[in-house]
Order: structure tokens, then C-alpha cells, then sequence
């Protein structure tokens, strides 16, 4: 699949934006350039949500 495939797939054209973001037209949180490249983009996701779940572990174990 082509990345205009892609595209017109979701209908950028007419997506609603979320806020002064137009580059992220809503495709599930993520950016219209992750979603054509899935693969890297599901990685810096899963680097992002790992790094959070550290840091609420570290809290939590000072709350203790």
C-alpha cells in the first residue's frame, strides 16, 4: 500500500484536527507520519509508555 493509499484511506483531506495540531490528524493519538510508518512508530510509543511505567514505579516505592 502506498503512502497516498494510505491517505486517502483515512481521508486526511477532511479529518477534524485536534486543536493548532493539524499534522496530527486523529489516527488513534498518533501522528499521520507514525501511522504510515507503523513499525517505528508503535517503538517510540512503546519507549514512551515503558519510560512512564518506570517512573510510576519509582513513585510508588517511595510512597510505601
Amino acid at each position: 500500500m502506498t503512502k497516498a493509499e494510505k491517505m486517502r484511506a483515512v481521508g486526511v483531506g477532511g479529518v477534524k484536527t485536534r486543536g493548532s495540531r493539524p499534522k496530527e490528524k486523529r489516527l488513534g493519538g498518533r501522528t499521520l507520519k507514525a501511522w504510515l510508518r507503523p513499525n517505528k512508530a508503535r517503538s517510540l510509543c512503546d519507549r514512551r509508555r515503558k519510560q512512564r511505567r518506570i517512573e510510576e514505579s519509582a513513585t510508588v516505592g517511595v510512597q510505601k
